[in-house]
């Protein structure tokens, strides 16, 4: 059996500099949490699922089509699969990101900024 224990968010997100590059923290019930540090503008994408974002620092803002939204620490949104969205964090953000295992979204699949095998923190 696996030892039950707790995870320190500020620790994890502490083990890593890189900007726009998720980091696997977790993996439960067919699902990835990965932490994500983010600075500037991300890219803009289609969501090929239903992914999670939750704020653990800093200020995220989501802008979609017709509307942007901002999140601030302990906020969180789940963007709907086939949403159009760009992520920015003008001053930058930790983010919790929760999908599917195995899910690379669009830009991690194109942006040069992401890695193709996620590093576990």
């Amino acid at each position: 059996m696996k030892k039950l224990d707790k995870m320190v968010l500020a620790q994890k997100f502490g083990s890593f500099n890189t900007v726009w590059e998720p980091h696997l923290a977790a993996e439960l019930n067919g699902q990835q949490l990965k932490l994500v540090k983010c600075i500037g503008p991300g890219d803009a994408l289609l969501h090929e699922e239903d992914v999670l974002y939750l704020v653990f620092k800093g200020e995220l803002v989501v802008v979609f089509r017709d509307r942007q939204l901002r999140l601030e620490p302990g906020e969180l949104i789940i963007v709907p699969k086939g949403t159009f969205c760009k992520l920015a964090a003008i001053r930058g953000a930790e983010v919790l990101i929760l999908d599917p295992a195995g899910y690379r979204s669009p830009a991690t699949l194109n942006g040069e900024r992401f890695r193709e095998r996620l590093r576990k923190v």
